[in-house]
């Protein structure tokens, strides 16, 4: 998994599924409170940061969330705690 993840709440559930040489996806589900937020970065292990979009699991069909800050090395969400989350990622430039 080319991407790590930092949270402000602890992360008690995670899986993560390789999809292609290129891809892939992680489930993971924070701890903390439904009625606080926290800052999910997602920081490049190597390099700059592959194609990344993270979701709410728990909403079918949802669009990406916004970040709420970005740079080449890392992307940043504010997001609910005990919230479900999905994260995509692919380092190949032409997908996602």
């Amino acid at each position: 998994m080319p991407v790590v993840v930092y949270a402000d709440y602890p992360i008690y559930q995670a899986e993560y599924q390789l999809t292609s040489k290129t891809s892939g996806y992680l489930i993971l589900r924070l701890a903390g409170t439904a009625t606080y937020y926290c800052r999910v970065r997602l920081l490049a292990k190597s390099g700059a940061l592959p194609t990344v979009h993270l979701y709410d699991e728990d909403v079918s069909d949802s669009d990406p969330l916004k970040p709420s800050e970005t740079a080449k090395t890392f992307q940043e969400c504010q997001v609910l705690g005990n919230q479900q989350l999905r994260l995509e990622w692919n380092r190949d430039k032409n997908a996602l």
